[in-house]
């Protein structure tokens, strides 16, 4: 299979600092075509991108050991799975061809597709955030707080705000219109 610098920040959905988190937790799992992380409150998953003899695969691979794998810029990756081991080829990335191998998770992954599967399709509205604002308002607040999101209507504005200390960081995020129709995300 191939790698890339999103699949392993996939890694970033997941609060792998959580003492109670289950092994298989803390790991990325490749299965049924997607490559997923989730903890108990957050799951993200992307299209993996398999050979066809991959197709099928089924491996939990430690975020701790692919967090190591170092990229730049769009630059993939072939990660060889065989015999209870991943190995990293960079081959042709680097002047010089290391040798990065690591052991494969052995646990049982949950069905995280249940999950998804229960999500109700029909969306009371749709609206797009910029990443950039998404990535500035995580700056603003503290990493122990809880962020509230409210959606009055598609064309208002997100409101915000989040209690640190009795006094509450609070605002707004614009939306953009994006025209969906038809549009679909690929990698």
């Amino acid at each position: 299979m191939k790698i890339d610098r999103n699949d392993i920040r996939l890694i970033n959905s997941s609060d792998l600092n959580k003492g109670n988190l289950r092994e298989a937790l803390r790991c990325l799992v490749v299965k049924d075509g997607y490559v997923a992380s989730a903890d108990g409150f957050m799951l993200a998953k992307r299209k993996a991108l398999l050979d066809e003899k991959e197709r099928e695969l089924e491996v939990l691979l430690p975020a701790s050991m692919v967090k190591n794998i170092k990229l730049r810029g769009d630059q993939t990756i072939d990660l060889v799975i065989e015999d209870n081991k991943a190995t990293v080829n960079y081959s042709g990335l680097l002047e010089y061809e290391p040798k990065y191998q690591f052991n494969l998770c052995k646990e049982k992954y949950p069905d995280y597709q249940k999950l998804i599967k229960d999500v109700p399709t029909e969306k009371k509205a749709k609206i797009a955030v910029s990443v950039k604002l998404l990535k500035q308002l995580v700056k603003v607040l503290p990493d122990d707080g809880i962020c509230r999101i409210g959606i009055t209507d598609v064309d208002k504005p997100l409101e915000y705000s989040c209690d640190v200390d009795g006094r509450p960081i609070e605002g707004l995020i614009m939306p953009m219109y994006v025209d969906w129709g038809g549009f679909e995300w690929e990698r």
